[in-house]
């Protein structure tokens, strides 16, 4: 490596060592003026048009006001967990914190719990759908592609051996 020329620091001195600060009144109205003069420049079919409402979906017959919105049931399910409500707040913390509450699982419960998981793992997968990840696919080796396929398969085995159990112990 060859040794080069030592620079004192006197050959190092920019032209400006500081900029003076402009006061603040002059930014604003600089900034406002360049705001101005780009929204200016904003031609009509750039601008946001508003969202539409949301459709609604309509049933087999008219609802007998035909202004109201139509709601959908939610699927039904085999499982209940009852309509117990609270009036407060301070009764349903004190019925949970309720040390002589029977607090174990029913089959109720159970199918609850599963189904809640079940909704929270496919919001939580539809993400790997979002193009900001379907965008990586093309690059995946097949090195990674086969480690996640064996990630996949662990979670179908996962699933399948808990229905073997379940199967084999139900009371018919």
């Amino acid at each position: 490596m060859a040794a080069g020329k030592i620079k004192s620091v006197d050959e190092f001195q920019p032209a400006e060592l500081y900029r003076q600060p402009e006061p603040m009144q002059e930014a604003e109205q600089r900034g406002h003026g360049i705001i101005q003069q780009a929204a200016e420049e904003i031609k009509p079919e750039d601008k946001i048009q508003p969202l539409a409402p949301p459709r609604q979906t309509k049933p087999a017959q008219e609802p007998e006001h035909p202004s109201e919105p139509v709601i959908e049931a939610p699927p039904t399910v085999p499982y209940s967990l009852g309509d117990k409500h609270y009036d407060t707040l301070e009764e349903s913390i004190a019925d949970l914190k309720n040390p002589d509450k029977d607090c174990s699982y029913t089959p109720d419960t159970l199918l609850a719990d599963i189904d809640g998981f079940v909704q929270t793992f496919h919001k939580g997968f539809a993400w790997y759908h979002d193009p900001f990840c379907t965008i990586v696919f093309p690059h995946i080796s097949k090195v990674q592609f086969e480690f996640v396929r064996q990630r996949f398969e662990s979670i179908s085995s996962a699933m399948a051996d808990l229905l073997n159990q379940m199967e084999r112990t139900i009371n018919v």
